[in-house]
């Protein structure tokens, strides 16, 4: 059986070093015909435009923006596979919902390895996903990340 048989694959991006590392890993692991979907979602009006204050940002601003940003960092060669998509909302439940509409067929995604008070405080994204995906999920941990503190 090939995962990858039945719809693009899906690489929720944060503009994090464990996103880039998640996209390689789908790129390099994925037939060339597959394409490749990297969604980005934006919790509120200003997350991403960090120095920047804007009472009313447009969603449009931050989607041109972060498309930009992300075409900016990403080798020519792989660009003709990659469609990248900014959405806006609760992070976990845009990737799910994108993935069902898109007819995904594997989510690869990265994860910050948050351990402790920080992962009960903040959550986990990857958590939310893995349990409502409605396709397999690859989390991909960051190749230098620590593993948490007991």
């Amino acid at each position: 059986m090939n995962i990858f048989a039945s719809g693009p694959v899906l690489v929720p991006w944060d503009f994090s070093n464990s996103c880039f590392e998640a996209l390689a890993q789908a790129i390099e692991t994925t037939p060339s015909d597959v394409p490749i979907h990297v969604l980005y979602v934006s919790e509120s009006p200003t997350d991403f435009l960090t120095d920047v204050v804007l009472d009313s940002v447009k969603e449009e601003i931050i989607a041109k923006t972060a498309a930009e940003k992300f075409k900016k960092d990403l080798p020519r060669q792989q660009a003709q596979r990659v469609q990248f998509i900014t959405r806006f909302g609760d992070p976990g439940m845009e990737i799910v919902d994108y993935a069902k509409a898109n007819r995904v067929s594997v989510i690869m995604m990265p994860t910050h390895g948050r351990g402790g008070i920080e992962r009960l405080l903040l959550g986990s994204v990857a958590d939310r996903v893995v349990r409502l995906a409605p396709c397999p999920v690859l989390v991909i941990r960051r190749l230098n990340a620590r593993p948490p503190e007991k």
